[in-house]
């Protein structure tokens, strides 16, 4: 009994559970259809699949329409049809009618098949729904999306359905289940309905596959493909040829001559390029990309204002395409344009925004709306799209790193750091990661850090000249500049028409001093691009130090023809102008250079120091002190302190010097000896003596400030004290040959005040031994072979100050007073007038002439 219950409960449950799984099978298969499933299911008789790699559809009862690319892999017959479940089969007679552009091709078949509906693209709207049917992967499937944009240039549809390889040739279905549209691979896109229309009218004859293939149009076709590839494997001027081919078979196809444009201007042929765009562009007025292909190439060579007039066509064309304002926008921009610019950026993001609304689970869309944000500055906003994109595909490389360069453009090097670490582990072995890291770590200081990353990115792309150049940046970062130079020596190498490279080692070399190697390098940047001012604006600076002025000034010349708003470029010729001793040339340069910068201080400083030179102090000072009001800085002040000395404003002076002392602590030994002689100017020469005492600690082993305390001393009647002075700087100064000579000198009149006569003479030697072609110091000599009577001894030494200075007044005086001791009264008479003819003040004062004016 108890056998025969266990039994009997053992067979209800299962009996309960089959009801159950029937139960669960029953509900599954009654759940409603979706609207997808309906429309596939309704072509499931219309829609087949071609040679097994493609999709096509039955628009009459013998037509099928497919792509014109899913023809063109049928070199000869037999070629079949088939159904979704491989049932029935259709042979292919041949092709009927084509498109090229819109890649269509109509197919006649030996039997009849179920057409599908044909509906009216042209009623078509953006938002709408619409159908994606056909054989992905070789399997039959729909998929469901709505319309983002229809093109009015080419009628092409764009959708948010995402296809695949297979369903080139699938109808785009409304909600009707009528066909709108026939998917193309290549965008991808989808092209209208109503060219279908059109070429079924004209769809008299079939040829078969091996026929069809001899047409001009496809043969010229081949040809285009040809030269494409060629093209895109950067041989542009092979591809040229196969488009000369093409157009000798196909004078008419507007793509091929818009094809040979853009390899003509690659090759920098503007007039083949531009003459080929405008062939384009008469035979197809309509079409948008011909216009922006034109458009480029114009900006490419200059012509920012034909190219902006281009994108104005293009947005005429398409006004939805945001791409066009981008780059209209771009050449905006180089036309100074800034506002156009930041209006055309801003309606392309607005563009792309609308759009995404349509494809919010599209990734790639994300990308693009950031990419635009970050052209109008918005890298906040980017980032935030850049998130989203990295939500939908959290595995993207590159989204990581455009995330990186976002977060770097804001100050975020950390963040930075974080996403291209990020893509470094997503994708180990790829350079791009590494060099970026190694730029943010540049910003953050992190120079070894940033060479240990580019010289990675080295490693795994030892051919690339990018990575050695920015490892380059990195060593001159740490003063390592030879190492530099061996950087961007290999990169050139690897990539030798980049100018910029040249450029940059240029500079490392004069980091180096090799002033000489840098002029080369400059020199191969002008042979790459001889329209750079900048490049004759460095190779002048290097002549500079050189000390060819001449050679500065001809590169200056270019620059300025080139660039004539080019401010620096004056300012450096002013520079050289004054070197030269052309300070009326040099102020005209500054003044350009002012004019062109009035915001510039060291322009007014260096017109001040040229005014200075052609003894307008007044206009020095007015220079020096607009310099001081745009830039306070110890330069500005200590030279017009220096001016002010020379109208005799000595309490002016100082305070100067005092100010250039408080801004700049480090400058304060040149400005301190000359603070020193303003106070002796005054009568402080105890306060000179501290000042040059002062100098003397910043730097004991310069003579120059020993020299300066000496004469003080003397003038103070402390000889001793002085020659000890004079000792000492002849003593630090033996490498220096003016600074001994003036010590030697120095030392020679505190000798001619101690009555040191002989010793005085032997010191005069010494500095005239040094220095033979300075005339103060033989009329210095001169005075104490007269203290020796020795007059023949003393006019010998006048005649040679003489010589070597025609217009030396005291000189002539001094030498007349000799003659008179001589007796050579005539003489004499002859030498006082002329030297009361070059200074009437002449001879007042019967002193000692060698004083540390003269000696300065």
């Amino acid at each position: 009994m108890r056998h025969y219950t266990k039994s009997l409960f053992c067979f209800l449950i299962l009996g309960l559970f089959l009801s159950l799984s029937y139960a669960q099978e029953t509900a599954e298969n009654t759940e409603k259809p979706t609207e997808t499933d309906l429309i596939s299911e309704k072509g499931k008789d219309s829609i087949v699949r071609i040679g097994g790699g493609g999709s096509g559809f039955f628009i009459t009862k013998d037509k099928i329409a497919t792509n014109f690319h899913v023809a063109m892999r049928f070199k000869r017959g037999p070629v079949f049809a088939k159904s979704w479940d491989k049932k029935t089969s259709w042979y292919i007679k041949g092709v009927t009618a084509f498109d090229i552009k819109r890649d269509i091709a109509i197919l006649t078949v030996a039997r009849e098949g179920t057409p599908l509906p044909l509906g009216d693209s042209d009623t078509l709207q953006i938002g709408e729904s619409v159908f994606l049917v056909g054989y992905p992967y070789g399997k039959y499937k729909g998929a469901a999306g709505v319309v983002t944009d229809i093109r009015q240039n080419n009628e092409g549809i764009q959708t948010t359905i995402e296809a695949y390889p297979g369903n080139s040739g699938s109808p785009l279905l409304n909600s009707k289940g009528e066909v709108i549209g026939i998917h193309y691979g290549h965008d991808p896109g989808n092209s209208p309905v109503n060219t279908i229309k059109t070429l079924l009218t004209g769809a008299t004859t079939t040829d078969s596959f091996t026929q069809w293939r001899k047409q001009k149009p496809i043969r010229a076709h081949l040809y285009t493909e040809q030269g494409k590839a060629k093209y895109n494997d950067g041989n542009a001027k092979e591809a040229i040829k196969d488009f000369d081919q093409a157009i000798e078979l196909n004078p008419d196809n507007a793509e091929t001559y818009k094809f040979r444009a853009n390899a003509n201007a690659s090759l920098g042929n503007q007039d083949s390029a531009i003459d080929d765009y405008n062939q384009a562009i008469k035979l197809n007025p309509d079409d948008a990309e011909i216009y922006k292909d034109r458009a480029k190439a114009k900006s490419d060579f200059g012509d920012h204002t034909g190219a902006v007039e281009d994108y104005n066509q293009a947005i005429k064309i398409n006004p939805d395409d945001a791409d066009a304002y981008k780059k209209r926008g771009d050449a905006k921009g180089k036309l100074g344009d800034n506002a156009g610019k930041i209006a055309d950026y801003s309606q392309a993001v607005q563009l792309k925004s609308d759009v995404i609304q349509l494809k919010p689970d599209d990734a790639n869309m994300y990308k693009e709306l950031a990419r635009m944000k970050e052209s109008v500055g918005d890298h906040a906003g980017a980032i935030e799209n850049y998130n989203q994109a990295i939500q939908l595909k959290p595995n993207d490389v590159n989204t990581y790193n455009e995330r990186g360069w976002a977060k770097k453009h804001i100050g975020d090097r950390t963040g930075a750091i974080e996403d291209f670490t990020r893509a470094i582990k997503l994708k180990p072995n790829d350079a791009y990661g590494y060099n970026n890291r190694g730029w943010a770590k540049r910003d953050l200081n992190d120079h070894a850090g940033a060479i240990e990353d580019f010289t990675r990115a080295i490693q795994l792309k030892p051919n690339d000249a990018y990575g050695y150049k920015n490892r380059a940046n990195a060593k001159e970062a740490l003063d390592d500049h030879i190492g530099a130079i061996e950087d961007y020596t290999q990169a050139i190498k690897l990539k030798p028409d980049d100018a910029n490279t040249y450029n940059q080692r240029g500079w490392a070399k004069r980091k180096l001093e090799d002033h000489s190697g840098a002029i080369e390098d400059w020199t191969h940047v002008i042979q790459l691009k001889p329209d750079d001012a900048y490049a004759y604006r460095n190779r002048a600076s290097a002549k500079i130090s050189l000390g060819d002025y001449a050679g500065a000034i001809e590169d200056y010349d270019k620059a300025i023809e080139l660039n004539p708003k080019y401010a620096m470029a004056y300012h450096n010729r002013g520079y050289a102008k004054d070197k030269l001793g052309d300070y009326a040339g040099a102020i005209e340069d500054y003044n350009q250079a002012i004019k062109l910068k009035p915001d510039n201080s060291f322009s007014y400083n260096d017109r001040g120091h040229a005014k200075d030179k052609l003894g307008d102090h007044a206009g020095a000072i007015d220079d020096f002190t607009q310099a001081i009001k745009l830039k306070p800085d110890a330069y500005a002040y200590m030279k017009r302190g220096d001016t002010k000395q020379k109208l005799s404003d000595y309490t002016g002076a100082i305070e100067d010097y005092n100010q250039a002392i408080k801004l700049k602590p480090d400058f304060t030994y040149y400005i301190i000896n000359s603070r020193g002689f303003a106070k002796i100017k005054l009568g402080n020469h105890a306060g000179a003596i501290e000042d040059f005492t002062r100098a003397i600690k910043l730097k004991p082993d310069d003579p120059y400030a020993y020299g300066n305390r000496g004469h003080t001393k003397s003038d103070m009647g402390e000889y001793t004290r002085a020659i000890d002075d004079y000792n000492q700087a002849i003593k630090v100064s033996s490498d220096d040959p003016f600074q001994t000579s003036l010590a030697y000198k120095g030392r020679g009149d505190v000798q001619h005040k101690f009555g040191n006569y002989a010793a005085a003479v032997e010191d005069y030697n010494q500095a005239i031994k040094l220095r033979p072609e300075q005339a103060y110091i033989y009329n210095a000599r001169g005075l104490t072979k007269v203290a020796l009577k020795d007059y023949d001894g003393a006019i010998a030494d006048y005649d040679k100050a003489i010589e070597l200075n025609p217009k030396f007044a005291k000189a002539y005086h001094n030498r007349g007073l000799a003659k008179e001791a001589l007796g050579q009264h005539e003489a004499a008479k002859s030498d006082f007038e002329k030297a009361k003819e070059i200074d009437p003040n002449v001879g007042t004062k019967k002193t000692h002439e060698g004083k540390l004016d003269d000696s300065r």
